[in-house]
């Protein structure tokens, strides 16, 4: 049975405008803050929102490098991970979906 109060909070945490986008840009290696900032194009205010809230939602990891500067890297979560896998899993369910919407219209 589905927890719907539970799937309300998952698609909440999706709904946010840049959340997917952060996501993608984490995908094949970890970042820092001003990789990020030039790869999503958002400002620093609406990027730093985001991460912060994608952190409390155990998103994203943030760490701190001991270079000079000092550096702020952040790193998918493994519920971010499994996440990603269901959006693809979501992604194949409504290709499927348009194939049978062409199917229909077709007869």
């Amino acid at each position: 049975m589905v927890d719907w109060v539970a799937a309300q909070g998952a698609v909440r945490i999706l709904a946010g405008k840049w959340t997917l986008l952060v996501l993608n840009k984490l995908i094949n290696e970890p970042q820092g803050y001003n990789a990020l900032a030039r790869e999503t194009g958002l400002d620093a205010k609406t990027l730093s929102r985001y991460l912060y809230n994608m952190e409390s939602a155990g998103l994203v990891n943030r760490s701190m490098k001991s270079e000079r500067p000092i550096r702020v890297v952040y790193t998918l979560t493994p519920h971010s991970i499994r996440l990603i896998e269901l959006l693809d899993e979501m992604a194949e369910w409504k290709k499927r979906i348009n194939e049978h919407e062409v199917t229909c219209d077709t007869n």
